[in-house]
């Protein structure tokens, strides 16, 4: 009985190291996929940004020559704007030189007429001004005139109050 019990727990002990022998070798195979998974990915997104980078170059390249054509057709354009623009600038000088010349002779006849209407309206103020003043100092007379005789007629009501008084006190 003792060696069969002996028999029985090393029987099981044996199949318990098998079973974590067994286990152990799965996690190293399932390590070793996960491993070789991460590598694929990794390979892959490498793979992708060299992709990525040679469309980028390619597109950088063939902006960059897009970008030269164009500039250069500009070139030519705007070289044949200045030309024309060139032409129509004298021919605008020309025109705006008559023009200010026109204006200069225009400018000069008006200013003489408005110095003309400034003078007459000059003497015009002048003369309401004069007037004005006149006006205004035959008033002050009148107010000061006014004044004096008010303080006179002020003074004889109080000198004659006076004298009133004076007969009052007499009495």
């Amino acid at each position: 009985a003792e060696r069969r019990r002996k028999a029985e727990e090393e029987e099981a002990q044996r199949k318990r190291e098998e079973e974590e022998a067994r286990k152990k070798a799965e996690e190293l195979m399932a390590e070793h996929r996960r491993r070789a998974a991460e590598e694929e990915a990794q390979r892959k997104r490498e793979d992708e940004m060299v992709r990525r980078k040679a469309e980028e170059l390619i597109a950088a390249r063939e902006a960059e020559e897009e970008r030269r054509r164009k500039a250069a057709e500009e070139e030519a354009r705007k070289k044949a704007e200045e030309l024309m623009a060139e032409h129509r600038r004298r021919a605008a000088e020309e025109e705006a030189q008559r023009k200010r010349e026109e204006e200069m002779v225009r400018r000069k006849a008006e200013e003489l007429i408005a110095a003309r209407e400034a003078e007459e309206e000059r003497r015009r103020k002048a003369a309401e001004e004069e007037a004005q003043r006149k006006r205004e100092e035959e008033e002050a007379q009148k107010k000061a005139e006014e004044l004096m005789a008010e303080r006179r007629r002020k003074a004889e009501e109080e000198e004659a109050q006076r004298k009133r008084e004076e007969e009052e006190a007499r009495k």
